[in-house]
């Protein structure tokens, strides 16, 4: 099992990937509204987010049969895992965020 850096990562990765798709407070579209698409709960969510716990094997599935989000990108950062109409944004957002755990 990766350490806790790792998971804190993954959260970074996948909270940009939430907003680059639109789903954030500047939008009137909450972190809630876009884990409710899925049936999670904004517990687990905020735990996802923040790097406490991995985020499921079952919603990394959904959220690429539902936004092409590849879980290779979400977990491990590989390359080539977005979709290009949102690979730009998510990577501003990472950077963005990514800055405030620095």
């Amino acid at each position: 099992m990766a350490g806790t850096e790792t998971k804190v990562q993954i959260g970074l990765r996948l909270k940009a990937a939430r907003m680059a798709l639109g789903y954030d407070k500047k939008r009137g579209r909450t972190q809630a509204a876009f884990y409710r698409l899925f049936g999670i709960d904004r517990g687990r969510a905020n735990n996802w987010e923040r790097g406490r716990v991995y985020p499921n094997t079952d919603f990394l599935v959904m959220l690429n049969d539902r936004f092409e989000v590849d879980p290779g990108w979400i977990l491990a950062g590989k390359r080539g895992g977005l979709p290009d109409r949102i690979a730009d944004k998510v990577a501003e957002n990472f950077r963005k965020i990514a800055g405030d755990y620095g």
